[in-house]
């Protein structure tokens, strides 16, 4: 089921964005999560050093919803397969 960027699943909730980064075997692995559904290629890089390195890396990005608990959890996640095939040329 496709969902948009803006269907959240709850009122109380913070939108995110997840972002998969492929490891040195080539698989991909959450790398860290950012407020808000950015238009972003890449990651926003939290200090200097970060800016280069990510640029480096093959990136993916799933919109997500965190709910208020602490810790919070991944209440809605888009499954962004396309998005990953786009970025690798190969089916996931």
């Amino acid at each position: 089921m496709e969902t948009s960027q803006t269907d959240a699943p709850h009122d109380a909730v913070t939108a995110v964005t997840l972002w998969f980064r492929t490891n040195e075997k080539g698989e991909w692995m959450m790398n860290h999560l950012e407020e808000g559904h950015g238009a972003n290629e890449l990651p926003t890089p939290k200090v200097p050093s970060q800016k280069s390195v990510w640029g480096k890396g093959t990136w993916a990005k799933e919109p997500a919803w965190l709910n208020g608990d602490s810790p919070p959890k991944v209440l809605h996640s888009v499954q962004n397969k396309a998005a990953r095939e786009a970025v690798t040329g190969k089916a996931s």
